[in-house]
């Protein structure tokens, strides 16, 4: 069961949402099967009230700039443990286009955002949220309900939320070693007295000096998010047409009963005779005329 699970079941017997810091309180109990409820209302609790902290964030952002301020506010959520200190990936020229918008996400820090996602959850569910938050230990779980309610899509792939998951992904330096060793045994073809590919190889070398000067003089701290994990920021539509479990059978039941009332009425001629209480031009009427309704 998920904190979407949860929801539903709370609305299917009836209960508000806004009590769940109340289930929340009831079931801290020493039974773990009350813990594991326990455990899920407190994480429902910890998704909802970031939801309001990063839509409250999101709103004085310019578009560019809303991958940038996703992922920093999920680092200081969810990757603090990887990075205690993660800053945010802006582009400073792109920045001076927009001197009138709202950046400040920029001085996010995981205190902060633990502090007003506690301050959200004690405002709207009555619960004290503090002592939870520094241990969070379903990160997967947490970053999926985030992405379901805000309408996040990232890309897929195995997110590193702690130092250990990290040190075991290596970036794999296999294929560029295999790449240059068969380069370097297999001369260049030669067509017609010249040799193609030369000039290519060299500018290949030259944009990677390039990448590799650029990545030693900008050496940044590992992050759990980047602006580049974002796809898009769609809109959560939420549906408000009530649904009636029993409506198909009231409807079969309606129908099976006028079935029976027409059928049960005296037929003369191909025609069927109606009470002469209803109008003139109602009392009678062809009964292949008569169709099912709705």
């Amino acid at each position: 069961m998920d904190g979407s699970s949860l929801s539903n079941l709370l609305h299917k017997r009836g209960v508000n949402i806004r009590y769940i810091g109340e289930v929340a309180k009831l079931a801290d109990k020493d039974d773990p099967r009350l813990q594991a409820l326990r455990e899920l209302a407190v994480q429902e609790m910890i998704c909802r009230g970031f939801k309001h902290v990063a839509n409250r964030q999101l709103r004085g952002v310019p578009h560019p700039f809303a991958p940038a301020c996703i992922s920093h506010l999920l680092n200081c959520l969810l990757g603090s443990d990887l990075n205690p200190t993660p800053e945010p990936s802006i582009d400073s020229p792109v920045k001076a286009l927009y001197p009138d918008s709202d950046f400040g996400f920029e001085a996010a820090t995981p205190g902060s955002i633990r502090a007003e996602v506690a301050v959200e959850v004690k405002i709207r569910y009555r619960y004290d949220i503090e002592n939870a938050l520094q241990p969070l230990s379903k990160h997967q779980q947490i970053l999926r309900s985030v992405a379901l309610k805000l309408g996040l899509q990232l890309r897929a792939k195995d997110y590193s939320f702690t130092k250990g998951t990290a040190s075991k992904e290596t970036p794999g330096s296999g294929s560029g070693s295999e790449g240059n060793s068969s380069a370097s045994e297999n001369p260049h073809p030669k067509t017609n007295g010249h040799a193609n590919g030369v000039g290519k190889g060299r500018k290949k070398k030259k944009l990677a000096g390039r990448q590799t000067q650029q990545q030693a003089s900008s050496p940044q701290a590992p992050t759990t998010f980047s602006p580049d994990d974002f796809f898009n920021v769609v809109p959560v539509v939420k549906e408000a047409s009530p649904r009636v479990s029993s409506r198909f059978p009231m409807y079969h039941s309606l129908l099976t009963d006028l079935r029976a009332e027409f059928t049960s009425r005296r037929s003369v001629g191909g025609r069927t005779h109606f009470p002469r209480s209803g109008p003139a031009t109602d009392r009678s009427r062809p009964l292949a005329r008569v169709i099912d309704p709705l």
